[in-house]
């Protein structure tokens, strides 16, 4: 019988913002993050598939937070964002929803942190990454705009590349409490020495991960028909009746957003789909 870790508030948390992307799989730990640290400032560098930040938002609304979420979107010679389907769902979804909690940026790592003020964040995750000297320069800019308690997250320490992000993050933890998940293409959570026991919930993540990553893969087993987290898909259970598919006027209508209702992906009774897909890697 699986563990159950007693910070693990996301087995009531349902994504409302959902797509097949790697940062799938952590999505409850984001959501769990919110609730359990209220983050007064919350920084996602790299969109990617736009889950991540949407799932923060969505953990400050329903908490009833007067936490601040930014999004910096990474400026892209070869793509802008008006191209980017990512972009386009994140837009729509913080003027429908968060016009009061989301910030959208697209722009240098550099010149974002500009408008930040030092020792101001309070969680950073840098996302959309697969260069260890993107993670570097970027870790080497915020750095100072950390709070001295900040929990400081990569997705994608496990890509295997030439200079992979992981070798950039295991010099910037070197004399930080860390822990690791290995789902996806890896998580990496750090924090200082002196802050990894400052709450029960972060005593747990540090000092007692397998518990706690246990916890999230027994709920994920027990809600497989919610979430086929392996698969990349989102759908009703039976016992729940018949699954909703996502309406036309809710859903973000991209091609892959279609792809997902013609998979019968779906959202729970009473609650809206919203399927953003910007088919990236």
């Amino acid at each position: 019988m699986a563990m159950q870790s007693p910070f693990y508030t996301a087995q009531n948390f349902e994504p409302k913002f959902f797509t097949a992307g790697h940062t799938r799989f952590y999505l409850p730990l984001f959501f769990d993050i919110v609730v359990q640290e209220k983050p007064g400032l919350i920084v996602t560098l790299g969109l990617g598939d736009a889950q991540g930040h949407l799932t923060f938002c969505q953990a400050v609304a329903e908490q009833k937070l007067s936490s601040r979420c930014v999004a910096v979107r990474r400026a892209r010679a070869d793509e802008s964002a008006i191209d980017d389907p990512a972009w386009q769902c994140a837009e729509r979804e913080t003027t429908k929803f968060f016009a009061t909690i989301s910030q959208l940026v697209e722009t240098d790592a550099a010149k974002a942190a500009a408008d930040f003020a030092d020792g101001s964040i309070e969680v950073l995750l840098i996302d959309d990454v697969d260069s260890g000297e993107t993670v570097r320069r970027e870790l080497g800019i915020w750095r100072s705009k950390l709070s001295p308690t900040a929990l400081v997250l990569l997705h994608g320490t496990s890509l295997e590349r030439e200079d992979s992000p992981g070798s950039a993050w295991a010099n910037f933890t070197r004399e930080k409490a860390k822990t690791y998940f290995a789902e996806g293409i890896g998580l990496g959570i750090a924090t200082e020495i002196g802050a990894a026991s400052a709450s029960e919930f972060r005593t747990a993540l540090f000092g007692e991960t397998a518990t706690l990553a246990q916890a999230y893969r027994a709920d994920r087993r027990t809600r497989g028909a919610f979430f086929d987290f392996e698969q990349g898909s989102y759908r009703g259970a039976a016992s729940y009746g018949q699954p909703i598919l996502p309406n036309p006027e809710d859903a973000c209508q991209d091609d892959g957003a279609k792809a997902g209702a013609r998979r019968g992906e779906s959202d729970l009774p009473e609650q809206r789909s919203m399927f953003c897909d910007p088919q990236r890697t």
